[in-house]
């Protein structure tokens, strides 16, 4: 699950605090850092620094720690693709598995992340 809420005192709605401290999978950080509260105002905001992160030209590195930033801990990618024998299979992994398989080939040839559409559902907190 991707984190979108900051924290002072209590949690609050997303992106009020201007001071506020968010959660990351190793502690804390403050606003204003790579992978601040900035990056987790808003879905928009979260989805936006994660193409960010993972898009670039051959040769460039990754911010890794602020692709952590973007989740909370214990959070899961699901990757959805046809299976060969019909039908569609799901791949779980965390965001450290991703940045494991996927930042040598991203570094060496580069890549380019571009939405085309985007829906959400809400209940509650939960995107």
């Amino acid at each position: 699950m991707l984190r979108i809420e900051c924290e002072r005192e209590f949690w609050a709605k997303p992106g009020t605090a201007a001071d506020c401290r968010c959660a990351t999978t190793d502690g804390y950080t403050a606003c204003g850092e790579p992978g601040g509260c900035s990056d987790v105002a808003s879905p928009d905001a979260i989805i936006a620094a994660a193409y960010d992160v993972i898009s670039g030209p051959a040769g460039q590195k990754r911010d890794w720690n602020r692709m952590r930033s973007l989740f909370y801990p214990g959070a899961r990618l699901i990757r959805t693709a046809p299976k060969k024998e019909g039908g569609i299979g799901a791949t779980s992994f965390s965001p450290q598995d991703y940045i494991d398989r996927a930042s040598i080939y991203l570094e060496k040839n580069g890549f380019s992340e571009k939405e085309i559409a985007r829906g959400t559902e809400q209940w509650g907190n939960i995107l």
